[in-house]
């Protein structure tokens, strides 16, 4: 059956001289006019005045009005009424922001079904199609980018270790019971955040580091009653010189862990660097743990508990002290962000 739950729609969109940026086909026809919108107003904003800036390759984008990302391939069309010969289409795939880890992950194995939509459009727009045209294409595209995910989701069910849950696979509790929510682990480095994910997560995740970006990315799925939470976790690098990724890492972040080493008293006052950070980027506040890890190494410990407790009740944080290397209350800790994220939903 075809992931279409995964995929929110498919966008042609072109600029207009009188209206600007706007969506000229679809698929789904129910997507919404604030998806199409945001969409084709974001892709377009890419877009530098200077043509030797357009984006080349596939890009990732968000649409945070309506909690969507996209993958984008601009089209260069001939058009001699533009400066310069070209005008562009916007080919734009939109998924919702908790499942972009598949999107950062695949991203290459999208690029020739993006590499046949160009040669498509470009045909449709030289020949001036009517809106009929481009409609069936945006429904032939949805199809065709349905059919690799499903595709991707039975390659790594082939490879997989046993009881390994790969992020694609479908989950075996009712649609309704099942929620994907992102979240991020944040916090300076060699505080443990890592061996804490990999202590949580075990065998039972599909995990990708993607360099460039400083990022690791892992998912898990948590059992409550009645829900299944799947908990998509992005590790983020602590080093200051991915900082200016943050805005990528951040965005449709559900909620968030923050890290810091009881025998650090530096990670310790950096968290709220970090809180700090997130805000100013998101613009908002989400459902929040703070860890202090390290809780083996008692005799080296040096953040009292009087600060914590400070901290605790200033922000409003749920506080968890955990062991990555005994793996005490560790678990604890990813099962209370899951708790905190149905209480939320279920308001």
């Amino acid at each position: 059956m075809a992931r279409t739950n995964i995929i929110s729609g498919a966008i042609v969109a072109r600029y207009d001289e009188k209206c600007g940026p706007t969506a000229v086909a679809w698929y789904p026809a129910g997507l919404s006019k604030n998806a199409r919108t945001a969409a084709s107003i974001k892709s377009f904003s890419l877009l530098s005045a200077d043509q030797d800036h357009v984006p080349k390759d596939l890009e990732i984008v968000s649409f945070p009005a309506v909690g969507m990302k996209g993958l984008i391939r601009f089209i260069p069309v001939p058009d001699d009424a533009k400066r310069g010969g070209i005008s562009y289409l916007a080919c734009v795939l939109a998924f919702p922001e908790e499942e972009d880890i598949i999107f950062y992950k695949f991203i290459h194995e999208f690029e020739p079904i993006f590499d046949r939509a160009t040669e498509t459009l470009s045909n449709l727009e030289v020949e001036h199609a009517d809106a009929t045209s481009f409609s069936e294409f945006c429904t032939s595209f949805h199809r065709d980018a349905s059919g690799l995910l499903d595709d991707l989701a039975s390659r790594e069910k082939r490879t997989q270790e046993p009881g390994v849950k790969m992020e694609l696979d479908s989950c075996e509790e009712p649609a309704n019971t099942y929620i994907a929510c992102k979240i991020v682990v944040c916090g300076d480095p060699e505080v443990g955040k890592t061996s804490l994910i990999l202590r949580f997560t075990d065998n039972a995740f599909n995990r990708t580091y993607i360099e460039t970006m400083g990022v690791c990315l892992s998912t898990k799925k948590v059992l409550l009653d009645p829900l299944a939470v799947n908990l998509v976790i992005w590790d983020v690098a602590g080093q200051a010189k991915f900082k200016n990724m943050h805005k990528f890492f951040y965005t449709g972040a559900k909620a968030r862990i923050l890290v810091f080493d009881l025998t650090n008293p530096t990670s310790f006052t950096d968290v709220l660097g970090w809180n700090e950070d997130f805000i100013n980027i998101t613009g908002k506040d989400v459902p929040t743990v703070l860890i202090g890890n390290k809780s083996d190494l008692l005799e080296t410990r040096c953040v009292e508990a009087s600060e914590i407790e400070q901290v605790v009740a200033k922000h409003g944080f749920q506080y968890i002290e955990t062991s990555a290397m005994t793996g005490e209350n560790v678990d604890l800790a990813f099962q209370h962000i899951a708790e905190l994220l149905a209480e939320k939903i279920g308001q």
